[in-house]
């Protein structure tokens, strides 16, 4: 129950300046149930808290701050009478510190007689807002654990989406999973640092020892890589280029300004700080704006980018007007931004996902492409070698692998007859032929011109040359008509030779030697399948 205790109980609150002229001194009072700025750069404030009404039954009552942020509280001990201080990232903590809210145990109920002081250290930096409620220690426990369940799994989700993006950015050197996993990385720093996760439970005291410069330097990275994403991913300098210096802009002030927040003079620092609310505020309508505008020029990526990120970024803009008054009875900026991250991740993530498989898919084509003529769709004289020379590699002892090497007889006079669109035709008309003849592991190839190649794996030389004297038939049986004037040839036939693989023998000599056959074809007079001699035999003709 914020700003309050049981059974009717309202708690109130005074702070008061310890610094200044007697009028500056006077006890100021204000709403604890409310988010309130309490100043004091120049010195600490000290404040007071006490109970009215109620009947004060709150069993192990603790006092619970809200919304402490890098805030310090330091008292003194009942007890003990020492000075005691707790804060949300104190590793080393005094009495009990709960998750997202600093938690101390109280010796009473305290009443106006007998108010609980405590003093607000005092600050390098814009204060921020503070509220309080006095609630047992029971119903603290209770929701520390729904908290710890809640931002554990917000954070691992995050934690395992920039991963999986490192490991896109490693296989597919694409820069935007880089700017993506950046983005998710600070902004998980912020949250383990603002919710004080980085403290308790996961102990990192060099985050506690220097909270505002480790926050500082992760919301720079985080509202700089988060554009940077933007950019590569919503495609900006293609659908909406007029955006890029605004974009440019924004990216070089905040990376000024965060620099400017490490230098050692004060004023410097404290200007850099101050300004990071605003940086904030203006970087959220115009990420929106730029994502808005490219995906109504058409990139779909800026889609995903719109439904990711919108809600994130508005709970963001609003946690930050908070710091100038408004909403001052929301509590929960953080954790319901944090779910909202986590949405934003899972989203984008799906937008990646599809991003990857479209960067995929289309190297598959440009490989197919460098792999393929472009007119018939069969190997390419590169790739084609590429597969020869494998095939010849790892076959076992003794199996055989036969070429057939094509070239059409009389292509250059039905090309010049009937023009380069027929012949076109043609050739892509006798790529089909071919490929209707072959078994699904032989491979076609055109290696210029009207020259083509089949490869044969496992295939021996009487059996090339049955599949010779199939592809030769139904060659033959293509052709344009002759046009009225009675130019060009009815029909096309081919010249085919035939070469096995020797035991040792290269590519390269295969190729030439079913090469030569083909040749010898064709000073015959063409229209056959001959087989290449091999180095224990005589001519052997197959007509």
């Amino acid at each position: 129950m914020h700003g309050g205790a049981a059974h009717g109980a309202e708690l109130r609150g005074a702070w008061q300046a310890l610094e200044g002229d007697a009028q500056a001194r006077e006890w100021n009072s204000f709403d604890p149930a409310r988010l309130e700025r309490i100043p004091r750069q120049a010195a600490p404030a000290r404040i007071r808290l006490w109970v009215e009404g109620g009947d004060g039954a709150i069993g192990e009552p603790m006092l619970v701050v809200l919304s402490p942020s890098m805030e310090r509280l330091q008292w003194v001990s009942p007890r003990s009478g020492e000075a005691v201080g707790a804060a949300l990232l104190d590793v080393q903590r005094v009495g009990w510190l709960g998750h997202g809210r600093i938690a101390v145990e109280l010796e009473t109920v305290p009443r106006a007689d007998a108010p609980f002081e405590f003093e607000l250290q005092q600050q390098a930096a814009v204060n921020g807002r503070l509220a309080f409620e006095i609630a047992s220690r029971a119903d603290v426990l209770a929701d520390d654990a729904a908290w710890i369940a809640l931002v554990s799994t917000c954070l691992a989700f995050l934690a395992g989406m920039a991963a999986i993006a490192l490991v896109f950015f490693v296989r597919l050197r694409d820069r935007t999973f880089l700017y993506y996993a950046g983005y998710l990385l600070a902004y998980a720093l912020v949250q383990l640092i603002q919710t004080g996760f980085a403290g308790s439970p996961l102990g990192w005291s060099w985050v506690a020892q220097a909270p505002r410069e480790w926050g500082r330097a992760a919301v720079v990275v985080s509202l700089v890589t988060s554009v940077l994403f933007l950019i590569h991913f919503a495609q900006v300098k293609r659908f909406l280029p007029a955006a890029m210096p605004w974009l440019r802009g924004y990216v070089g002030l905040v990376a000024v300004l965060g620099v400017l927040g490490f230098v050692p003079w004060t004023v410097a620092a404290l200007g850099a700080a101050g300004l990071a609310n605003p940086l904030i505020l203006l970087g959220g309508p115009l990420v929106l704006a730029v994502a808005w505008s490219a995906w109504r020029r058409g990139s779909r990526y800026a889609g995903f980018f719109l439904v990711g990120w919108t809600p994130l970024l508005l709970l963001t803009v609003a946690g930050s007007l908070q710091v100038y008054g408004l909403w001052p009875g929301w509590f929960l900026a953080t954790e319901t931004a944090l779910v909202a991250a986590a949405f934003e991740a899972l989203v984008l993530s799906a937008g990646l996902a599809d991003r990857a498989a479209s960067m995929a898919r289309q190297r598959d084509e440009a490989i197919v492409q460098a792999s393929q003529d472009a007119l018939t769709g069969a190997l390419n004289r590169r790739a084609f070698e590429e597969k020869l020379a494998t095939v010849l590699q790892v076959r076992g002892r003794g199996e055989p692998v036969s070429l057939l090497f094509a070239d059409l007889d009389g292509f250059k006079q039905l090309n010049d007859a009937l023009g380069h669109v027929h012949g076109d035709a043609m050739l892509q008309a006798v790529s089909s032929a071919m490929k209707l003849q072959m078994r699904s592991g032989d491979a076609l190839a055109r290696l210029g011109g009207d020259e083509f190649v089949i490869l044969l794996p496992g295939t021996s030389r009487q059996e090339a040359r049955v599949v010779g004297e199939r592809v030769r038939r139904a060659i033959a049986t293509l052709g344009p008509d002759a046009d009225a004037a009675g130019r060009g040839p009815a029909s096309v036939s081919v010249s085919i030779g035939i070469a096995t693989a020797r035991d040792g023998e290269s590519a390269s000599d295969l190729l030439e030697r079913a090469d030569q056959a083909m040749y010898s074809v064709k000073r015959s007079g063409g229209n056959r399948v001959e087989a290449a001699r091999n180095a224990a035999e005589t001519d052997d003709a197959l007509a």
